[in-house]
């Protein structure tokens, strides 16, 4: 993430966590799609297929907005996500 720019992430309706640069989240999902996804000026979101006993890996970053940053997200491999949040603090919910 870039600079300052901080934001609440949701699966769904339930807050994750507040994303800060440097930062991740954990959420536990049961199996099916889920949306992942935050606001600042706009809103952007990614659906995952979450599978049972697997681990899935939201990548969150930052775009260029005309006020404020705007959130983004990929769906990544599982050896990037776990390599990339080796690198990271968890962010309190």
């Amino acid at each position: 993430m870039g600079g300052g720019v901080h934001y609440d992430v949701h699966a769904g309706q339930e807050v994750m966590c507040n994303l800060v640069q440097g930062g991740y989240c954990q959420y536990l999902s049961d199996p099916g799609e889920l949306e992942i996804w935050a606001k600042t000026e706009s809103r952007s979101s990614v659906t995952i297929k979450v599978e049972a006993g697997k681990a899935s890996y939201v990548k969150a970053g930052v775009s260029m907005g005309l006020f404020v940053g705007r959130p983004s997200f990929e769906e990544v491999t599982a050896s990037v996500g776990a390599g990339e949040i080796s690198k990271c603090k968890m962010c309190a919910n």
